[in-house]
Formats: structure tokens, sequence, C-alpha cells
């Protein structure tokens, strides 16, 4: 089993956790593979307030931040997070067959990414 926790909860946690409620079927666990600490920058980091600055503006819309259980290239820096491309109104086809986004979605978001890389540089 492949498992994505959250900030807060602990690879231990689970695994206790886990061995307590498979107990009573005597099932046991062995743990393989490896495993990676969830990468979370706050909501008042300096950056994080840029970047929902920069997405309410052109959007009109409130930005937030959001946690999401997949691993990002965001954890690739300290301070890194995902900052994409995806509007409410938007058609989800993420990592689907036949992934497609809208021009407008594909024009509004570099217009975003570009003022948000003028306001991160300023």
């Amino acid at each position: 089993m492949n498992f994505r926790y959250p900030q807060g909860v602990s690879e231990e946690g689970i695994e206790i956790k886990l061995e307590a409620a498979l107990a009573t079927y005597g099932v046991t666990i062995a743990k393989g593979g490896h495993g990676k600490l969830p990468h979370y920058v706050p909501a008042d980091d300096p950056l994080v307030k840029t970047l929902l600055a920069v997405y309410e503006k052109h959007t009109g819309l409130k930005g937030h931040e959001q946690s999401i259980g997949g691993g990002t290239y965001g954890r690739l820096l300290e301070r890194g997070v995902a900052y994409g491309a995806m509007f409410p109104d938007s058609i989800d086809t993420m990592h689907q067959a036949n992934e497609f986004i809208a021009l407008d979605d594909l024009f509004r978001a570099t217009a975003i990414y570009a003022d948000a890389m003028y306001e991160l540089l300023k």
C-alpha cells in the first residue's frame, strides 16, 4: 500500500494504528520501500502570500492554500509550492487520458505566472 499523509501525521503513528487495527484479524504488516516526510509551506509564508495575492488580482477569486496527497515538484525546494493552472470552472483532465487545457485557461495562467515572477523578483 502507498500511504500519503498530511502535515501533523507521522509515519510511525500510521503504523501503530494499522498494527492495532489489523491485529484483531491476525494480520501483520511489514514496511518496505521508502518514506517521504510531508512537504508543507504555511499560508503566512511571504512566497505563498504573494502567489495568492497575484491569483486573486487576476481572477477576482479568493485564493487559498491547499494540501494535496500527491508528490509535486514543489518539494524540490525548501519553500517550494505547486502553483498550477487549474481554475474552479475548468474541466479537470489532469493526469488522465487525453489531458488538455483550454486556451483561455492557458493564457490566464501564463499571465498569472508572469505577474507572480515579477512580484517575487522585485
